[in-house]
């Protein structure tokens, strides 16, 4: 694809974005923060680089939330998918917010993915 590509561009930045949030959230999830505790510092922790629109922004933990609660408030999401990660196994559901955005990634046993609510 060419680098000027505007689809190119838009899926590299979708890329990103999923990449780090499995291995952000996964991570920070393992370590049981409380709601609302400022988790930016734990990117250099995790030698993880987050997505270039991210610089220098407070990352929150929301914990997890169930959906039905999401659902009450009717919010529109974007889900991402991963088919079969063995990750997933045991895991719980962990969500951020950044720029007042909130990231939710959900593990099941027979996909992962991650959910953005706006």
């Amino acid at each position: 694809m060419d680098d000027g590509d505007p689809l190119a561009s838009s899926l590299l930045d979708v890329k990103e974005l999923e990449q780090f949030l499995f291995a952000f959230i996964g991570a920070v999830t393992a370590r049981r923060p409380a709601p609302g505790d400022d988790v930016s510092r734990l990117v250099d922790e995790l030698g993880l680089q987050p997505p270039a629109a991210w610089q220098g922004e407070a990352i929150l933990w929301d914990g997890g939330e169930d959906d039905a609660g999401a659902a009450s408030r009717q919010e529109q999401s974007l889900v991402l998918m991963r088919p079969g990660d063995p990750a997933a196994l045991g895991f719980t559901v962990g969500c951020i917010t950044v720029r007042g955005r909130r990231y939710c990634l959900e593990c099941g046993w027979l996909y992962c993915r991650v959910v953005i609510r706006f």
